[in-house]
């Protein structure tokens, strides 16, 4: 039986994205990711510290998108509202 975890990340790696466009504003001790999917014209956004690297800023805000998509595919919420 699947935990709640994994069937979230499941549900997270169904979401298909071919492309994200990533930008990065340092603002102090922290940056501003912005993730945006172009296909969906979908944008997230994410305050990580700016310790934290590049890789973790990626990471954080891809999650982020890919669970707005899931939750518009999931609700049947139309994209880019």
């Amino acid at each position: 039986m699947a935990t709640p975890r994994s069937f979230h990340a499941e549900r997270l790696a169904s979401v298909p994205l071919e492309e994200i466009i990533f930008e990065y504003q340092a603002i102090g001790q922290t940056v501003r990711v912005s993730a945006t999917d172009p296909a969906s014209l979908t944008e997230v956004t994410v305050i990580a510290p700016r310790t934290a690297g590049e890789a973790t800023w990626r990471r954080i805000a891809e999650q982020k998108l890919r669970w707005v998509l899931a939750r518009r595919r999931d609700h049947s919420l139309p994209v880019g509202l």
